[in-house]
């Protein structure tokens, strides 16, 4: 493990933020927008999941978990907090679904090469000490397919290391998280053996702007403008991004 006292481990494995993780993020129309929006990027890439063996790190309480199970994969959830990890577990049982769980750290996968057809990761390589190691190691254990997401430098993504200091006095749980160039990803990309198939760039406007207002008649009006403008393909985030091992045979 990596600095075990980065808030990466540290925070997400407290009761109080890991209970209130998916009213804070996925609560309502809009929340379920967003997840949805991922969701279907995933499925659209991924293909037919039932039967394929998945690696989900950065599981969390389980936002792609639960759906891949329920449509037949057999999916590894993998998180540093055993807190998350239990939440997950909970959703599960009262969902029917047989989900593996496993608490390990991204920087070092217990896994052998290629032991996967396909490894996701939603909201983590943002968080973690090393993001050129957990990339490394997520290909490293991945067969066919890599799909992530993460922050990026351009459009109000970008501004984040600059405001993310002023929020936290007044929300001490507030941490800064990192944002990337798409060519940072690429080449790291390239390296290990993989190639970008699809990119997918989300909302122009802040999340937490989004949730403010909590209209879903605001969000996809405003975004389907912004879209036809141009300004999504742009400065629209997350970026999530599909990535196939190069010498796969098709």
């Amino acid at each position: 493990m990596k600095d075990s006292t980065h808030y990466s481990y540290t925070l997400y494995d407290r009761d109080d933020v890991t209970r209130g993780f998916d009213n804070a993020r996925f609560k309502g129309e809009i929340g379920r927008f967003f997840q949805a929006h991922q969701e279907a990027f995933v499925m659209t890439h991924l293909g037919e999941p039932s039967g394929m063996t998945l690696l989900d790190m950065g599981a969390g309480t389980g936002r792609m978990t639960l759906p891949l199970s329920r449509r037949g994969a057999r999916v590894i959830a993998a998180d540093a907090s055993q807190k998350m990890l239990e939440i997950l577990k909970e959703k599960a049982f009262l969902q029917g679904l047989d989900v593996e769980l496993s608490r390990i750290d991204a920087h070092s996968l217990p896994f052998p090469d290629r032991h996967f057809d396909a490894a996701i990761s939603f909201r983590m390589i943002m968080h973690v000490v090393d993001w050129h190691t957990a990339l490394a190691e997520l290909c490293r254990v991945t067969s066919r397919i890599v799909i992530l997401d993460f922050p990026p430098v351009c459009g109000f993504a970008g501004l984040a290391p600059a405001v993310h200091p002023v929020i936290r006095p007044f929300n001490p749980n507030h941490q800064s998280y990192r944002v990337f160039k798409t060519s940072e990803i690429r080449n790291a990309l390239e390296s290990y053996g993989f190639e970008i198939r699809a990119v997918d760039r989300h909302v122009v406007l802040p999340f937490g702007l989004h949730r403010a207002v909590n209209s879903i008649r605001f969000t996809r009006w405003t975004e389907t403008l912004l879209a036809r403008i141009g300004l999504r393909d742009l400065l629209g985030a997350p970026v999530t991004i599909a990535a196939e091992r190069k010498d796969v045979v098709q």
